[in-house]
């Protein structure tokens, strides 16, 4: 049993916000099928194992889950969001947490039903997945997925290939590369800064976006430039 998420004293703050800034643009945060078993109910192993051992009941949770957060995103998007973020993490350094036929089994067709929900309800959808993601992209592309974020260059996506592929059907929310950026000096992560800025503006749906949480391990010359470099871009410098 879900707790009950239907009293409008739920959603006061998105109509709030969107009274007081009625031209911006607003996102509340869904969870997905999957990560809510693997980080909030079981550990990893324990959620892959059910998924062998207990499919159908793991089936049965899955839906009636989605269910709930599609009944939260619509009731959210009516008090004034316009982008729904769905929260679920599907891969790992250059592989997929499960099989990529076990997500389209397990995962797919619920993510596939919250987006068809939210843009029913008249939203976009943005989904948050780290790790890597390309034997995924054609997927989200069929599910109609409007962005995915964050797209991380060292869980081995290559941003390039999937943009000149899929770009002109899917945003990608990416490019300030927080995890490798560590690694760098300030002019090297300005330049990949750059480098991403320019692959994402050939087709138009690119927002520049952070890979990855700011760490205390980021040299504070790279914070610099990072802040500097897209100040620049905002000015219209590499126009």
């Amino acid at each position: 049993m879900f707790r009950d998420a239907s009293a409008d004293e739920h959603y006061a703050g998105i109509r709030k916000y969107r009274e007081k800034h009625p031209d911006v643009c607003i996102f509340t945060d869904n969870f997905g099928v999957q990560d809510i078993l693997s980080t909030q109910m079981f550990e990893m192993s324990n959620m892959m194992t059910s998924l062998i051992e207990y499919p159908e009941d793991i089936k049965k949770f899955q839906a009636k889950f989605a269910d709930q957060m599609i009944d939260i995103g619509r009731r959210s998007i009516k008090a004034g969001a316009d982008i729904i973020f769905v929260y679920d993490d599907y891969g790992y350094t250059e592989r997929l947490l499960i099989s990529e036929k076990m997500w389209l089994e397990f995962t797919y067709p619920h993510l596939k039903r919250m987006i068809e929900a939210f843009h029913d309800a008249g939203a976009l959808v943005m989904l948050h997945s780290c790790g890597y993601q390309m034997p995924l992209l054609k997927h989200y592309v069929s599910a109609e997925l409007d962005c995915l974020q964050t797209f991380q260059p060292k869980a081995g996506n290559d941003f390039e290939k999937a943009y000149a592929e899929f770009g002109d059907k899917l945003g990608f929310c990416t490019g300030i590369d927080i995890q490798l950026g560590e690694q760098m000096t300030a002019q090297e992560i300005k330049e990949d800064i750059l480098k991403s800025y320019r692959i994402g503006g050939m087709k138009g749906r690119h927002i520049l976006g952070a890979t990855h949480m700011l760490q205390y391990t980021m040299p504070m010359e790279n914070i610099h430039a990072i802040f500097e470099t897209t100040r620049e871009i905002q000015n219209g410098v590499y126009d």
